[in-house]
């Protein structure tokens, strides 16, 4: 999504390093790997959100944030290691 020459890889890099770090300061962060597929997916917390018990997986516009929402170790670790139940909005036909 990213104009290619407007993109600092360094800087990404160090950004997406430090977020869960500030973040753990205050809650819980957990960090995927990330995933060629995925390009812009550095920081994917507007396509899976949680609430009491369950995860929600959005509905995303644009081709690139729909594979993120597809991203099986993302949707195994709510739904496998936290035993969340899933709320997949990502197939609706409307945003």
């Amino acid at each position: 999504m990213a104009v290619v020459g407007d993109f600092d890889a360094g800087r990404a890099s160090m950004q997406h390093r430090e977020l869960p770090r500030a973040i753990s300061s205050a809650i819980p962060a957990v960090c995927f790997a990330g995933n060629p597929d995925t390009p812009d997916a550095l920081f994917p917390n507007n396509v899976f959100g949680t609430a009491a018990g369950r995860y929600i997986v959005g509905r995303m516009r644009h081709e690139v944030r729909q594979r993120e929402a597809a991203r099986g170790d993302i949707r195994g670790f709510f739904g496998g290691v936290l035993d969340y139940a899933e709320i997949d909005l990502s197939q609706q036909p409307h945003p």
